[in-house]
């Protein structure tokens, strides 16, 4: 059993999965991550010193836009 949840209040995207296997006691693990937005992601690139080279919404490489589910990063360390 996987129960998600989004709590807005913490901007945390969390998973509950229930384990169960015959003969073993039930198991329960809970997931949490934070979601950052695309602001926050861009900016702390550049502070850890990468160039932001693009943003996708998916594994597609789709672009990245406000309703996309995912936010991935494409960046680089310059050279000097």
């Amino acid at each position: 059993h996987i129960e998600r949840w989004y709590d807005p209040e913490t901007r945390r995207i969390n998973k509950r999965m229930r384990l169960e296997a015959a003969g073993k006691r039930p198991e329960s693990f809970l997931e949490s991550v934070r979601a950052y937005d695309r602001d926050e992601v861009t900016i702390g690139a550049r502070w850890a010193g990468l160039e932001v080279e693009a943003l996708y919404g998916n594994f597609d490489g789709e672009p990245h836009h406000r309703e996309s589910e995912r936010l991935i990063l494409v960046g680089r360390k310059p050279q000097f």
